[in-house]
Formats: C-alpha cells, structure tokens, sequence
C-alpha cells in the first residue's frame, strides 16, 4: 500500500497551528507515515515542552495575524 504525504512540511521547520488562539509558534519534530493520514507532532518551547501531534489540515506555514494581533490587543500574548 502506497502512503502519500505532502513534502510542504520539513523536520525542523516552524509551524502555527491554525486553531491556536495565539498563533505560538511550534516546531516540527516527525513525521509518523501510517495507513490513512500522516501525523506531525510539534513541540513548542518555552514553559511547556509538550509534544503535539497532529494532522497536515491543522498546520500553516503562516502565522494567522488576525488571531495574533487580536489576541495581543485583548493583552493575553506577552510578544
């Protein structure tokens, strides 16, 4: 059985989560390739060292500013 997988996403690369209200950034720590979809798991730094996984429709390569700059404004990110 083939597995196909986009090669948008590298080990390493900077990823925002598009539910994440305040549009941290996380990063790109592997890729699991099984039946169905591939898994990313993400891990953000800082206070919480968690790893994340999840699926390619949750990542951007973008940081939603709209989130970002109103989650700043309502004084709930500290960058």
């Amino acid at each position: 059985m083939a597995i196909k997988y986009s090669e948008d996403y590298k080990w390493g690369q900077k990823i925002y989560l598009k539910s994440d209200p305040k549009q941290e950034e996380y990063l790109l720590v592997s890729i699991t390739l099984s039946p169905g979809a591939p898994q990313y798991s993400l891990r953000r730094f800082g206070s919480d060292e968690t790893e994340y996984t999840v699926y390619e429709f949750e990542m951007s390569e973008q940081r939603d500013e709209v989130k970002h700059l109103d989650n700043k404004n309502n004084g709930d990110d500290d960058s």
